[in-house]
């Protein structure tokens, strides 16, 4: 059980204090150098965490069916499921070769971490 506590939560504690507190976490590691060896050189996998879209770095988004490539400023699509529009030709068949949507989204919007690209030292995690 301590075992488990140590290889999980320990390590998320340490991310989540360099996120919030970096100079804690920067005397942290001063006074304690045993653990810059096992979390300084560690690589963060930010991959499932949640985070402020307008914070994060440009790349694509997949939000239900649909793709976006977010930009910094706005969501432009990329794939867009065809099935929410009614546009039908002369047999009631699709009649659509596309469709592009761009959103601009509120400050608040927020996205799941599908890459670590799309995180930076300005990203603000909402987890």
């Amino acid at each position: 059980m301590i075992d488990d506590y140590q290889k999980k939560s320990v390590p998320s504690f340490v991310t989540h204090l360099k996120e919030v507190f970096p100079d804690k976490y920067a005397a942290l590691m001063e006074a304690y150098p045993s653990l810059q060896e096992q979390f300084g050189t560690k690589v963060i996998d930010y991959v499932g965490r949640r985070a402020y879209l307008k914070t994060t770095n440009p790349a694509k988004i997949t939000i239900g069916k649909h793709t976006f490539q977010w930009d910094g400023k706005t969501l432009q699509s990329v794939t867009f499921d065809l099935l929410w529009i009614d546009v039908a030709d002369e047999n009631n068949r699709k009649a659509v070769e596309s469709i592009n949507v761009a959103i601009t989204p509120t400050d608040k919007a927020i996205v799941k971490i599908v890459s670590n690209e799309q995180v930076s030292s300005n990203t603000v995690f909402v987890d």
